[in-house]
């Protein structure tokens, strides 16, 4: 292995990007939260998966341009500052918002991540490290119901984006900018 730490910080941003299933779990709480109509909460998805499948490759390429790891760490901390507003907003309107920044913040993560990965390995390993990445991204997915339904069961439907502020957002920005060239 090359280099460990660009390799560990694209495992903690695709693990970051599975535990947002977490939202789908406090879609009651939301829909209370800001007085909406059932039929409103499908916009808590499409704001977010809209907004990353559109810049997904508009980031990898923003990566390939200024640096990988400096794209990186632009999206993890615009994906901290997205927590804090998705958490705050006090109008369902503000809450969409917040949740396309943070399906840009999620593009520029996930659009830099692989590149990360071959980049931190012999090209011999690089099947074998992108499996691994692979693999932590479907851990958050598989992660973030569970949790979510814990947090829930004593807090209200604010704690899903908080809770991963400390738990990755900070943990992963410390690694990031530790790590990343």
């Amino acid at each position: 292995m090359k280099t460990r730490g660009p390799f560990i910080v694209a495992c903690l941003g695709g693990l970051l990007s599975g535990l947002d299933t977490s939202v789908n779990i406090a879609f009651p709480a939301i829909t209370a939260a800001f007085d909406i109509d059932v039929s409103q909460i499908q916009w808590v998805v499409v704001s977010f998966v809209l907004t990353y499948s559109v810049l997904l490759l508009p980031a990898g390429r923003l990566g390939d341009r200024y640096g990988h790891g400096r794209i990186m760490v632009v999206g993890i901390v615009t994906q901290g500052a997205a927590f804090v507003a998705c958490g705050l907003a006090p109008s369902f309107a503000l809450f969409l918002l917040a949740r396309v920044s943070q399906g840009a913040a999620m593009a520029l993560i996930l659009g830099t991540a692989p590149a990360l990965v071959t980049l931190s390995v012999t090209a011999v390993r690089q099947p074998q490290a992108l499996g691994i990445y692979s693999m932590r991204s479907a851990s958050g997915l598989a992660e973030g119901t569970p949790l979510a339904g814990l947090l829930l069961q004593s807090l209200d439907g604010q704690a899903v984006h908080f809770f991963r502020l400390p738990s990755m957002g900070a943990l992963l920005a410390t690694a990031s900018l530790a790590w990343l060239p």
